[in-house]
This record gives structure tokens, C-alpha cells and sequence, in this order.
């Protein structure tokens, strides 16, 4: 499976951009806070700020899609549910993953 990468930091192309097509990173003024599940709380709230017009550095945001596919990609999902690492050593197996 493939994936396209879109930045722009265009809203219209955004927009315009194909449906088949897996939105891994955008701009944070091409969320507002009905997307909370695509890119998390402090990402849709800044883009509402955008929004409005006060002023907020620009940035971009990675998706909640994007996080999910380098979790399986590097096999974080089975490390988290793997029963005989302990929760103390978590943070140090997490580390060794190769992104």
C-alpha cells in the first residue's frame, strides 16, 4: 500500500485534493475543532485560532492516520500489547524502535 503526502499551504488545494488520497501532514489552518480525531485537541484548536484571525505561528499538524501507519509500520501496536515487557522498561523498548 502507498500513501501521498500532501503539504500545501494553500486552503484550496487542500481542499481540492483528491479523496484517495491519505492526508498524512496539512497545514493547522486546514483544521478546526470538528477535527479533534484527525489530528488531536491542541492541532484543531490552533487551527480555529488561525480561523479567527489571531495570530499564531505558522505550523503544520501530522494526522492521526500518519501516527497510525508508523505505529504499525514499526510494530509499536504488538510491543504495547506484548505481556512479558514489563511497563517500566516500556519507555526504553520504545526507544530502541528504528523509525
Amino acid at each position: 500500500m502507498t500513501y501521498s503526502v500532501l503539504m500545501t499551504t494553500d486552503h484550496n488545494s487542500l481542499a481540492a485534493a483528491s479523496h484517495s488520497a491519505k492526508h498524512l501532514v496539512a497545514p493547522l489552518g486546514s483544521f478546526g475543532s470538528d477535527a479533534t480525531d484527525r489530528v488531536g485537541g491542541k492541532a484543531a484548536n490552533l487551527g480555529e485560532l488561525i480561523r479567527a484571525g489571531l495570530p499564531v505561528p505558522k505550523g503544520f499538524a501530522i494526522t492521526t492516520t500518519a501516527y497510525t501507519i508508523a505505529a504499525e509500520i514499526t510494530g509499536i501496536p504488538s510491543l504495547l500489547s506484548n505481556p512479558n515487557i514489563e511497563p517500566a522498561n516500556l519507555r526504553e523498548v520504545l526507544r530502541s524502535v528504528d523509525i
